[in-house]
């Protein structure tokens, strides 16, 4: 599991009641926005969002108010926003905990989760869009695990643990919409290079009578291939 010295902290009471404030400050922002059904806005690439979008996330600690008001401000964001997941960061709050729509409909909310893949070998072309990136309109190919093991706590500080995966029979979208949230919590994004699909080496086998691959006009086994 990863070591949570690691990752950023968030220390003091006081630290906790600043957080705490300015979420309250939100909370009523995006009740009244989707009370009139506007699309409620995220921290976005261009805007100035570069930033804060490619920091590393605060793990979030054991303060039962804070987790609340989290759980509270993440699903009155999905209520409103069609799209598969939201992360805290991408609403100005570098904490790590995220929310995704699962198939049945009903949301998944993740405080400090951790990943791992099934395979890291095993990886799948995912086409992805994003709500920080020119209004979540721009879709790209992503390389993702096609299977993944996430663990995380619930509001209560209770550990879970869940495996997703692409399937055979059918689209899933959990598995890729985990991964796209988790990645916001460690600053990466779907257009980072990290993430782009890379070529496959393609080994191509050469005849002993065919031309040379080096262009000298001569057959392989009089040239290269001796």
């Amino acid at each position: 599991m990863e070591d949570e010295q690691r990752l950023p902290q968030v220390g003091s009471d006081s630290d906790i009641k600043d957080v705490l404030d300015t979420l309250d400050l939100s909370m009523e922002y995006y009740i009244a926005e989707a009370e009139q059904h506007n699309h409620l806005g995220v921290v976005e690439v261009g805007l100035g969002g570069e930033g804060v979008l490619h920091t590393k996330s605060f793990r979030v600690p054991d303060d039962k108010e804070l987790r609340q008001t989290l759980y509270n401000l993440l699903s009155t964001f999905m209520l409103d926003d069609p799209g598969y997941g939201v992360s805290a960061i991408q609403l100005g709050f570098n904490l790590r905990v995220f929310a995704i729509r699962l198939e049945d409909k009903s949301l998944l909310v993740a405080f400090n989760p951790y990943l791992e893949p099934d395979d890291p070998e095993k990886k799948v072309i995912s086409k992805e869009g994003c709500l920080s990136i020119a209004g979540g309109v721009s879709y790209t190919s992503v390389a993702r695990y096609s299977g993944v093991t996430l663990a995380w706590e619930d509001i209560d500080g209770e550990r879970h643990q869940g495996s997703f995966d692409q399937g055979v029979e059918k689209y899933s979208h959990e598995v890729f919409a985990v991964q796209h949230e988790y990645d916001h919590l460690n600053g990466v994004l779907i257009t980072d290079e990290e993430r782009k699909p890379k070529a496959e080496k393609v080994e191509v086998k050469v005849g002993r009578n065919d031309p040379c691959p080096c262009k000298k006009g001569k057959k392989f086994k009089h040239c290269c291939g001796r």
